[in-house]
């Protein structure tokens, strides 16, 4: 990758790339690499915030594509997590 990619979150330049998404070391958030191409530092939202919106709303209960999605970022994050034990 050309350009080194920053956290949106704190700035940091300490990240660590993954195929669709990248992880701050600094602030421990992780962003999905085509939303934060298309959208401004200050509006990409990192996945954990993103799970906790669908959460808030309930929305996941309403529509069968949300609940889908909130399927796919918890195995995502599940994931993330036993990969970054090893």
């Amino acid at each position: 990758m050309a350009n080194k990619q920053v956290c949106p979150r704190c700035g940091s330049s300490k990240i660590v790339e993954y195929d669709t998404t990248f992880g701050c070391r600094e602030c421990n958030l992780e962003f999905q690499k085509e939303i934060s191409l298309d959208l401004d530092e200050e509006d990409v939202l990192s996945i954990k915030e993103m799970k906790g919106i669908l959460d808030e709303l309930g929305l996941k209960q309403n529509s069968n594509k949300l609940t889908k999605l909130n399927d796919v970022l918890d195995m995502k994050e599940s994931f993330d997590q036993n990969k970054h034990k090893n």
